[in-house]
C-alpha cells in the first residue's frame, strides 16, 4: 500500500510541475509578443485547469488499476480454493476406497471367525483402520470448519450408550499401554438427552485419544457430571484428565494451532494430524461451549467443557459399571436388524472388492443382491430386472454415477426409472450430500460402509411388505390377531430405524413401546 501511494504521489507531483511550467512558459511567450499581462493570467488558469483534470484522470486510472488488481486477487483465491477442494475430493476418494475394502472385509472376519486369536487379529486391524479413518475425517472436518459448513444436528440419545461407545473406542489402546482407564459418571444424571451425540463423541474421543497418546504411565479419567439449568435442560459437564507429560506454558498458545502438535521434538513417534484440538475447540464453539485446559508440565493435564442439553427422560443413569457390562454383553455377537428375502437391490461400483464387501455385509439379511461392475453393466441389469433400491458409486470410468442416474431417470419406460437411488461413494467432502440430492439421488451413504447405517438405509427405503423382522423382535410381533400382528411388525421395524443399530437404545425403545401398549 505504501509503495502504491508513493507511486501515485510521484505521478501527481510530476503533473503539477509540468502543468504549472507549461502555463508559465506559454504565458511568458505570449506576453513578450502581445505585451498583455492578462494573457499570463489566462494561461496560468488554463494550467490550473489542466492540473485538475490530469489529477482526476490519475485518480480514476489508479482506482481502475486497483479494481483490476482486486479482481485478479479474488480470482486467484477462488482458483486456489477450487484446487484445494478438488485435491481434497480426490484424496478422500482415493484413500477411502481401499479403506472401505480393508474395513469391510475385516468386519466379515470379525463376524464369522470362531478362533479367538484370529478374531483378535481382526479387531486389531479394525482399530488401526479406524485410527487412519479418524485422521482423514479430521482433515475433512477442518475443511468444513474453514468453509463454515460444519453443522450440528440435535436428536434424542442415550447417554449411557454414548459413554460405552467412547470407552469401547479407547479402552484397548489404554490397556495396550498399561494405563488405567477410569470412568466416573454421576449416578443421578438423566440418561435420555437431546443434543448432537455424534459431535459430542467426536470431541470427547479426541480428548481421550490425546490423553492416551501423551501418557506413558498412570491413568486416564473420564468424568461426566451435571448441574440443573432451567426447565427441561441441564448443564452436562465433561472432563478428561491424565497423568501424562503435560503442556509447557510456552506451548499453550500453540495448542489450538492447526497442523501443529505441542512438544513435537519429544513426541515424534506419536501419530496424528495435529488437528484434533482445533476441531474440538471449533465444534464446541458452534455448540455455544468452550474448551478449558489446566495443565502442569511433567504432572498431567485436564481438558473440560460444559454443554447445555435438553432432558427427554429424567430417569437416572444409575451405576454405570453395571450398565457397561450389560451393554458389552449384548454387543458380543452381530445381529442383523431385519431380513428381506423377497427384496431385490442393485449395487453398482467399478471395483469388484467393493461389491464383495457390500454383498458380504448384507448376507444375513437374505436380500437378493445383483452387483454391476460399472455403469454399462448396470444398464443391462436395469433393462431386465426390477429393483427395490439401487446403490450407485459416483466416480466410475466412462459413465460416472451421476450420469448413470440421469440416464435411469430419463428412461420413463423402464420400471426402475422412479426407484430409490442412493449414492454410495467415497466422497465425504463439504456439501457432498447436498450435491447428490440436487442431482436427484434419494439419499447418500459414504464409504467406508458402516453395516449398521447401510441396514438402516435399507429399512428406510425398502417396501414395508418385503421386510421381515429380526429374531429379537418376535416378542413384540407375536399375537393371534393377523391384522394386529402386521401393525406390530411395522412398529418393530420403525423402532429399529429409530435406534440406528444401537442395541441399548433399541432395548429402551422396546420398553417404552411395551409400556404404551400395556397402558
Amino acid at each position: 500500500m505504501k509503495d502504491k501511494l508513493r507511486y501515485f504521489n510521484k505521478k501527481l507531483v510530476l503533473v503539477m510541475a509540468v502543468s504549472l511550467l507549461l502555463g508559465a512558459v506559454c504565458g511568458e511567450i505570449l506576453y513578450v509578443i502581445t505585451d498583455n499581462k492578462a494573457v499570463i493570467i489566462v494561461f496560468f488558469v488554463m494550467g490550473l485547469l489542466f492540473l485538475v483534470s490530469s489529477t482526476m484522470l490519475i485518480i480514476v486510472s489508479s482506482n481502475l488499476e486497483e479494481s483490476d488488481r482486486l479482481k485478479a486477487a479474488k480470482k486467484q483465491a477462488e482458483d486456489a480454493s477450487k484446487a484445494k477442494s478438488y485435491f481434497l475430493a480426490s484424496m478422500s476418494h482415493e484413500i477411502r476406497t481401499p479403506i472401505n475394502t480393508v474395513l469391510g472385509m475385516d468386519e466379515l472376519i470379525v463376524r464369522e471367525a470362531r478362533d479367538p486369536i484370529i478374531k483378535q487379529y481382526a479387531v486389531n486391524i479394525r482399530n488401526a483402520g479406524n485410527t487412519l479413518l479418524s485422521i482423514i475425517n479430521d482433515i475433512l472436518d477442518f475443511s468444513k470448519l474453514e468453509a463454515g459448513k460444519l453443522e450440528t444436528v440435535n436428536a434424542e440419545y442415550d447417554l449411557s450408550a454414548v459413554i460405552t461407545e467412547l470407552v469401547g473406542m479407547i479402552k484397548a489402546r489404554a490397556d495396550k499401554k498399561g494405563l488405567k482407564l477410569n470412568v466416573i459418571v454421576n449416578p443421578d444424571m438423566p440418561h435420555i438427552l437431546v443434543g448432537d451425540a455424534v459431535r459430542i463423541k467426536q470431541c470427547v474421543i479426541n480428548l481421550l485419544s490425546n490423553a492416551v497418546k501423551y501418557t506413558k504411565e498412570g491413568e486416564v479419567t473420564l468424568k461426566v457430571n451435571y448441574s440443573p439449568a432451567y426447565g427441561e435442560t441441564i448443564l452436562m459437564e465433561v472432563s478428561v484428565a491424565d497423568t501424562g507429560v503435560g503442556i509447557k506454558k510456552e506451548d499453550m498458545d500453540r495448542l489450538f494451532t492447526p497442523f501443529v502438535r505441542v512438544g513435537d521434538e519429544e513426541n515424534l513417534s506419536i501419530e496424528g494430524s495435529g488437528l484434533g484440538m482445533t476441531i474440538v475447540k471449533n465444534i464446541l464453539s458452534i455448540m455455544d461451549s468452550v474448551l478449558n485446559v489446566d495443565s502442569e508440565y511433567g504432572v498431567g493435564s485436564e481438558f473440560y467443557f460444559t454443554l447445555k442439553q435438553e432432558v427427554k427422560d429424567w430417569e437416572k443413569i444409575g451405576n454405570y459399571e453395571e450398565t457397561y457390562k450389560r451393554i458389552i454383553g449384548n454387543e458380543s455377537v452381530y445381529q442383523e436388524q431385519f431380513t428381506a428375502p423377497n427384496a431385490r437391490i442393485l449395487i453398482v461400483d467399478d471395483m469388484e472388492l467393493n461389491l464383495s464387501v457390500a454383498e458380504g455385509l448384507l448376507k444375513k439379511t437374505r436380500i437378493r443382491i445383483d452387483t454391476a461392475l460399472g455403469a454399462r453393466a448396470a444398464l443391462k441389469y436395469i433393462e431386465k430386472n426390477e429393483y427395490d433400491i439401487l446403490f450407485i458409486d459416483h466416480r466410475m470410468p466412462e459413465i460416472d454415477g451421476i450420469e448413470l442416474l440421469h440416464m435411469i431417470r430419463k428412461d420413463r419406460g423402464n420400471i426402475n426409472s422412479r426407484k430409490p437411488c442412493i449414492a454410495l461413494t467415497a466422497n465425504a467432502l463439504v456439501g457432498a450430500k447436498d450435491e447428490y440430492l440436487k442431482e436427484g439421488f434419494e439419499d447418500y451413504l459414504s464409504k467406508p460402509i458402516n453395516s449398521s447405517q447401510l441396514e438402516k438405509m435399507l429399512l428406510l427405503y425398502l417396501p414395508w411388505d418385503k421386510v421381515e423382522t429380526a429374531p429379537g423382535d418376535n416378542e413384540l410381533v407375536s399375537t393371534e390377531n393377523t391384522g394386529e400382528s402386521n401393525e406390530r411388525k411395522e412398529d418393530a421395524l420403525r423402532l429399529r430405524v429409530l435406534s440406528a443399530g444401537d442395541a441399548e437404545l433399541l432395548d429402551a425403545l422396546k420398553l417404552l413401546w411395551k409400556r404404551e401398549k400395556s397402558g
